[in-house]
């Protein structure tokens, strides 16, 4: 992946009319690349490899089993999974245990406001005296 100062330099380096073989020359690159930055309008980002599992196929046996019982240990989750077939490794199971345990806690957790006219209120309705001396102890309702 290339920068964008080369990038830049050779969309600098195209303006004033040199050729895609006298760019890829001057910056060390091949001049079908020197083209390709050339006649990109954005600079090259890095593109992340979007890579599968071997746990992937088991992902829904795994996501019963924690809807379930949600503190299962990936040991326990790993040692059924080799009965049903799974050839992989624990710290793939393990991280995909993860995963999904932190979706689960995300779709779970319910997030809530208190009512606007709910403030703390304090009250000594009910006096209380305390072993202290004979002051009264103020209640919180």
């Amino acid at each position: 992946m290339y920068k964008e100062m080369v990038w830049m330099d050779a969309k600098r380096m195209r303006a004033q009319g040199m050729s895609y073989v006298e760019i890829g020359e001057r910056l060390g690159i091949d001049r079908r690349t020197a083209k390709k930055l050339c006649l990109s309008e954005d600079p090259p980002r890095p593109r992340r490899r979007q890579r599968g599992s071997k746990a992937d196929d088991y992902q829904e046996v795994i996501r019963a089993w924690l809807e379930d019982r949600p503190r299962m240990k990936a040991t326990l989750i790993y040692e059924r999974l080799r009965l049903l077939g799974y050839e992989g490794s624990y710290s793939v199971v393990k991280r995909k245990v993860a995963e999904m345990r932190e979706e689960l806690s995300r779709r779970a957790t319910v997030r809530s406001r208190p009512c606007p006219d709910s403030r703390p209120r304090w009250t000594s309705a009910w006096p209380r005296r305390g072993p202290w001396l004979g002051r009264p102890a103020w209640s919180f309702w």
